[in-house]
């Protein structure tokens, strides 16, 4: 995992590269030069205006957007979206070179359906990524009101991962057959050229997945082949709030649930479970702690119950006395809320001191116990409090399943099938049904070993598994449908080659 490869500066020789920069300027200079260039050899005006929109897009993104990424260090140069590009190039050129060969297509028609594929594709795989996961890009203050603006970044915040491919795949194809009705092309002969070139694609965006950490399998102790992530990745705090490992020396318990919520799911492939990010109302009672850590020298002990939480990190060293009494604590709703509190103040990339006001458990209401204790003097049945001090640590990873790369192999595989396929059976559409036939039979697969899809309203399998089922049937009904036909090929004779060409 490696979210970051490095840092764009943004000067160079002491002139801004970003904003009404360098590489602004260098932007206005080319288009407006092939706007004068298309007004010399009287280009159609469609063209022009082509020109002029990329250009306003890539000005919008070297004046608005990459400002805003900077963070102090440059513009970062993300894993995630390196491979999303290169996937995306790479099966670009294939698409273009193998309907050249194929059928004489000319590449500038190919290249004007990859933009409407990768657009729309992005597009609706961000919006199938956002309504599955609309919960982790609600961003709540200290007092949980949700900030509008925040939540609103992070949706369009693409540098950061979280992309699903059945959104992208359902997308893109439905656009593109749309842009394909309006130019007249033929629709099952031109998804069977991109059908390989989407899978090679996808087989190297998956490594885009691990480089980024996201889309991670189940706990598997066994390396190989499973892989460990660092500490604060996607994989460990999924971990942290299912109570498969620590949170830095401690557990809570986890919420209740309602009664028979997992029973009355159609199958039990998956379950409805958020762990300690569900919504809940109930005391944040700590569950264990571990022998000899930071939480039990400073007093936490199983049983005790969370009433307030604060942060502090001081400069170095501890933190005193009077900075413990001055800091500022919150009562945080449920485990949710506290795990809320933790992750906004750096936890547990950069974990502070955490300052916890608890009760002892009833049964411990007796025996004496380290930290401040004192007692309610209206109530003096009510239980002990105290206050602990401590920073979390050191924090436990479970290796897991490499999902990501599980696909991309078997991407890759079906890449290498599908143009097979295409070599053997020569019916227009059948390698794009082959394609919506085994890609929904791998994911359904791969979902299997991933934990970090829950139940989908009550079926008992994912979003994904469930679009799986529905993918697959309607590459069924158009396998049918495409050895029913008969015919020549649609491209046949379609392009046929210029003088140039057949002399060559």
């Amino acid at each position: 995992m490696r979210q970051t490869l490095f840092f764009i500066p943004t000067e160079i020789l002491g002139l801004p590269l970003f904003g009404v920069g360098i590489l602004f300027w260098l932007i206005v200079v080319y288009f407006l030069w092939r706007v004068v260039r298309n007004l010399l050899i009287d280009r159609k005006p469609g063209e022009m205006v082509s020109d002029i929109l990329i250009g306003a897009v890539a000005v919008a993104i070297v004046v608005w957007i990459a400002p805003s990424l900077n963070f102090g260090q440059g513009l970062p140069v993300r894993g995630y979206g390196v491979f999303l590009m290169l996937g995306i190039v790479t099966a670009s050129l294939f698409a273009i070179r193998r309907a050249k060969k194929k059928w004489n297509i000319p590449p500038e028609l190919i290249v004007s359906i990859v933009l409407v594929e990768v657009v729309s594709g992005i597009i609706g795989a961000r919006v199938f990524y956002v309504a599955e996961y609309w919960r982790s890009f609600v961003v709540r203050d200290i007092g949980q009101t949700v900030d509008l603006g925040a939540t609103i970044r992070g949706i369009l915040n693409l540098t950061q991962g979280g992309l699903v491919v059945f959104g992208s795949i359902i997308g893109g194809i439905a656009t593109t057959l749309v842009y394909l009705r309006m130019k007249k092309l033929p629709l099952l002969a031109t998804m069977d050229i991109f059908s390989p070139a989407l899978m090679i694609g996808l087989a190297i965006g998956r490594i885009g997945c691990f480089m980024n950490g996201c889309c991670f399998g189940a706990v598997c102790d066994a390396v190989p082949p499973g892989v460990v992530f660092p500490v604060a990745s996607p994989a460990h705090c999924y971990q942290m709030e299912h109570g498969q490992a620590s949170l830095g020396g401690y557990n809570l318990f986890m919420p209740k649930e309602k009664s028979g919520a997992q029973d009355k799911t159609l199958f039990r492939l998956k379950k409805k479970d958020e762990g300690l990010m569900a919504l809940s109302a109930d005391p944040i009672t700590v569950e264990s702690v571990d022998a000899r850590s930071a939480p039990e020298e400073a007093g936490l002990r199983p049983g005790m119950t969370i009433l307030r939480v604060g942060a502090l990190l001081p400069l170095e060293g501890e933190p005193s006395d009077d900075d413990v009494k001055k800091a500022a604590m919150i009562t945080p709703v449920g485990t949710r809320g506290y795990l809320s509190f933790l992750y906004k103040v750096g936890f547990p990339a950069c974990p502070p001191y955490l300052i916890l006001d608890v009760a002892d458990p009833p049964a411990a209401e007796g025996e004496e116990g380290a930290g401040n204790a004192d007692r309610n003097a209206e109530t003096p049945d009510a239980p002990k409090t105290r206050r602990v001090v401590f920073r979390p640590g050191p924090f436990d990873v479970r290796a897991v399943h490499p999902t990501q790369l599980y696909s991309s192999a078997l991407a890759l595989l079906l890449a290498a099938a599908l143009c097979l396929a295409d070599r053997l059976v020569k019916k227009d559409g059948f390698v794009f049904a082959l394609m919506l036939i085994c890609y929904p039979v791998c994911r359904f697969l791969i979902e299997l070993v991933r934990t970090d899809e829950p139940s989908f309203m009550g079926t008992g399998l994912s979003v994904s598994q469930c679009v799986s089922l529905l993918v697959l049937l309607i590459g069924a009904a158009l396998m049918v449908y495409a050895l029913s036909r008969r015919g020549a090929p649609a491209f046949e004779g379609m392009f046929p080659p210029t003088d140039d060409e057949a002399k060559a």
